[in-house]
């Protein structure tokens, strides 16, 4: 229709506290999709930079239930691997995990286990690879290549219908300023570490981006159909049902 649409996600199912309700109420405002939690323990389940390894609540069933009553997407992203495979189990609907990395390709507390990303595909769900560097490489140089590894190491273990993009952060070009490290400071607070950066790879760093990546998958030999899937396709279908 020549309209573009903006989809509400939040990081975190800490507004929902322990009220049900609240869930009915943020979906009337036009929320459509909610994170289990981010990085640390809620009453929902557990993050991945949590201590321990405890998985999806007794109260993290209920609201992933409630969630899937209400049509509301269930995201695993940030959830630790116990969670994330105890929430992709109870769901009764396909669950996303939007921005994450392969575990198998690069050691990052971030990214997926492919014992996860098979069981997120077995049940309809999508991963997207995101494009935050430290969650994909250790080079401060280059980037593409080594996105596209993740990627195809994604489409080898969830097949073609179940990996798409899940950016995060902005498209603008980004320029490692004073003024663009004091942004990230004001934002991240004492969780920055200014050794992690930069976290855009250069090949990837402005709003071109995913036409680079489209050139990439193709130079990787996948068919436009296929290519079409991971660029979009198949979160709009996840978004559909």
């Amino acid at each position: 229709d020549g309209k573009i649409a903006v989809f509400y996600l939040i990081q975190n199912s800490t507004p929902f506290g322990r009220d049900l309700k609240l869930v009915d109420t943020f979906y009337a405002l036009g929320l459509r999709s909610s994170q289990v939690t981010y990085n640390y323990q809620t009453w929902a389940g557990a993050g991945c930079k949590e201590r321990t390894n405890s998985g999806l609540s007794e109260f993290g069933v209920e609201l992933v239930h409630k969630m899937n009553d209400v049509g509301m997407l269930v995201d695993c992203s940030h959830a630790n691997m116990q969670t994330m495979a105890d929430t992709i189990k109870v769901s009764r609907t396909p669950i996303i995990v939007s921005h994450t990395g392969c575990l198998a390709i690069h050691e990052n507390e971030r990214s997926t286990t492919d014992e996860n990303l098979r069981l997120l595909a077995e049940n309809g769900g999508v991963a997207g690879i995101d494009q935050i560097r430290t969650h994909i490489t250790d080079s401060r140089t280059g980037g593409l290549e080594q996105y596209l590894n993740h990627m195809m190491h994604a489409v080898d273990v969830c097949g073609i219908d179940h990996v798409g993009i899940g950016s995060d952060r902005d498209h603008r070009f980004i320029d490692l300023t004073p003024e663009y490290i004091a942004e990230l400071k004001a934002e991240q607070g004492a969780n920055l570490n200014e050794d992690d950066l930069p976290w855009f790879m250069p090949d990837l760093n402005g709003p071109r981006r995913m036409e680079t990546i489209w050139d990439g998958l193709k130079g990787r030999g996948l068919s436009d159909s296929d290519a079409e899937k991971i660029m979009g396709l198949n979160v709009r279908r996840i978004y559909a049902e």
